[in-house]
């Protein structure tokens, strides 16, 4: 299989330096593809080796700050800050609560390095809280009548967000304890749909299943080695959903009345990508967004599969995107701080310790574009 190109912890990349700001929230705004004249200013700040005049006077520094501030608004009409370092081991599956105005996500794993699995944020306050759950989970989705569903390590559970205690509802084939449950979401019949991932990286043993409201299981695809990302077209007439150690990102047909999945096609590749396809949401324009672990790319592809822009994060290994806000006009990055991987291919980056940011919660404004509403669970 081709493998992605690995980035060395130590690399430097000129075209992303980083301003980090005091406070809760860090500004981190990555200024892209510098010009001659933008580099020039730049210079005396980053200590980047320039051909312009010397810049560093200390008596003219002021202006050139002031000038540099300037051009950059006009670069960059959206701004990139980190709203949590909550330092997850594995943080996915960010989920928007429209009603409550809250942000939910797992850290997946972080049960195994004694951390909690749910959290919680209330961007206007800061506010945050966890949950514990003794088991890995993939992926949530609150219901109508309160509460949540989870996609355990092991199959479906349902969880009460008041006593902070789950219950089993459906049971998968676990390979042995190979293969958990992973990403999953609900469509806007209600239904949840979530998808194993075989915990080496290696074997295409999974499923992707569909729990209705009442609660019957039902497998619509299989022959998986790690499901990521699902998500709809605002139409619901397609469904787009990454196996991402097969380097692909699928769309399905989509029958919203019956669930069901037809014709898959493959939308996009990350084979010639730095990274790998991991969570998706889908915007008010039908534009999917995909977050690209490994690269630490946000990218946006059109209907069509072609690539509309990217967006360089923060830290290489972002895992998740929704949108959140409330006009759905902020978008929410989970990440990845773990740094142990399995040993069966060698698409991440040998690291001894997490990326400086890696595993905190971050929030993109200003781009314009609108998400829509996160459906839950009819139940």
């Amino acid at each position: 299989m081709p493998r992605a190109r690995k980035r060395n912890s130590t690399d430097w990349q000129p075209s992303r330096p980083l301003i980090r700001g005091s406070g809760a929230a860090k500004l981190l705004r990555p200024i892209p593809g510098p010009s001659d004249q933008l580099a020039g200013l730049a210079a005396p700040l980053w200590g980047v080796r320039s051909a312009a005049p010397d810049l560093a006077c200390k008596a003219r520094r002021p202006l050139y700050i002031i000038r540099l501030i300037y051009l950059w608004m006009l670069w960059m009409p959206y701004t990139i800050e980190c709203v949590l370092e909550c330092a997850n081991h594995l943080g996915e599956g960010p989920v928007w609560d429209f009603e409550g105005g809250f942000l939910y996500w797992l850290d997946c794993t972080g049960r195994r390095v004694g951390k909690p699995t749910i959290w919680r944020l209330d961007p206007r306050t800061g506010a945050t809280r966890t949950w514990s759950i003794p088991f890995d989970v993939g992926a949530m989705a609150l219901c109508t009548g309160g509460g949540a569903i989870l996609a355990g390590f092991d199959g479906f559970y349902r969880f009460d967000l008041e006593d902070g205690q789950p219950e089993a509802i459906h049971r998968i084939d676990t390979h042995g304890g190979r293969v958990r449950l992973n990403d999953g979401k609900c469509d806007r019949r209600g239904r949840f749909f979530a998808g194993g991932m075989d915990d080496d990286e290696e074997l295409a043993v999974c499923s992707l299943y569909r729990l209705d409201p009442d609660l019957r299981v039902t497998e619509v695809d299989h022959g998986i080695i790690c499901s990521n990302g699902p998500c709809w077209s605002p139409d619901d007439r397609s469904f787009y959903f990454a196996d991402s150690f097969k380097e692909a990102i699928y769309h399905y047909d989509y029958d919203i009345t019956t669930g069901t999945l037809s014709n898959r096609q493959l939308f996009a590749t990350t084979r010639d990508d730095a990274g790998l396809a991991d969570g998706s949401t889908v915007d008010m324009e039908g534009f999917v967004w995909n977050a690209q672990v490994i690269s630490g790319d946000l990218i946006r592809y059109a209907p069509d599969g072609r690539v509309e822009r990217r967006i360089g994060m923060p830290v290489r290994n972002i895992t998740s995107v929704i949108f959140g806000g409330a006009s759905l006009d902020e978008i929410y990055v989970t990440s990845m701080g773990r740094v142990s991987h399995p040993k069966t291919h060698d698409h991440f980056a040998a690291e001894s310790r997490p990326q400086f940011g890696a595993g905190s919660v971050f929030r993109i404004r200003g781009l314009g574009i609108r998400g829509l509403p996160e459906p839950r669970f009819a139940w």
